[in-house]
């Protein structure tokens, strides 16, 4: 029985640094290295073309270093998403081919309002602010997903018991332990003042349609600070 000894014929490694997909912020400018590397053969050139939609856009030489060919590519999008066909030819025959992505960041703002709608579904939820009010806190106690949201409480709050006044200082507190803390404080009293407004901050919280129904209630009572994609 004969062994058949296979030989290897040329080959062209195609590598894109730092991946095939650069997200960028807009008006900044995507780069790309590319590397072609030949095994088993040595091409005087290769050639790099970039295409988009079809059409040529960019042909030029690689540049040879060692043992192989690089090339710094420089995209400017115009587009949220451009795709291009990249393609690296060794002496007019040899040919390997990537898609390369770049994708611009969506631009961030940064609102307070009054009131949440729908048009905030899928917004970051910052802060609840200005909650000066015993009913706000009541209603917050009240609605389960807002009584059980991931974040901090900050403020004070102060209510008298005859001639003397009990006072509590709530900073950083969990959202729940610091809610039911200030309510129950002013069952000790009757009167009942929030000397300086409570604040929530939260961690990682979106505006769902589950959520939406409950911020709701608090619509023209406190100032929401949302993040969202302009």
């Amino acid at each position: 029985m004969r062994e058949v000894l296979k030989i290897a014929g040329p080959d062209l490694i195609l590598r894109v640094y730092p991946g095939e997909t650069v997200t960028v912020s807009e008006g900044e400018s995507a780069k790309f290295t590319i590397v072609a590397e030949p095994e088993r053969f040595t091409p005087k050139k290769v050639e790099l073309i970039l295409e988009k939609g079809g059409k040529i856009i960019l042909s030029e030489l690689m540049e040879k270093k060692d043992n192989k060919f690089e090339k710094l590519l420089e995209i400017t999008p115009v587009e949220t998403v451009e795709k291009f066909v990249l393609k690296v030819i060794a002496d007019d025959t040899l040919k390997r081919e990537r898609t390369i992505t770049v994708k611009v960041k969506p631009k961030i703002r940064i609102i307070e309002t009054s009131t949440v709608a729908k048009e905030h579904l899928g917004f970051r939820l910052l802060e609840i602010r200005k909650i000066s009010t015993r009913e706000v806190l009541e209603t917050i106690r009240r609605e389960t997903l807002l009584f059980n949201l991931k974040g901090k409480i900050s403020g004070k709050i102060y209510c008298r018991v005859d001639e003397g006044r009990l006072t509590l200082d709530v900073d950083d507190t969990p959202v729940s332990v610091g809610v039911q803390a200030a309510l129950e404080l002013t069952e000790y009293g009757l009167e009942r003042k929030i000397p300086e407004e409570f604040k929530i901050s939260l961690e990682d919280q979106r505006v769902t349609e589950a959520l939406l129904t409950p911020l709701s209630k608090l619509n023209g009572k406190v100032t929401f600070v949302l993040e969202g994609e302009e």
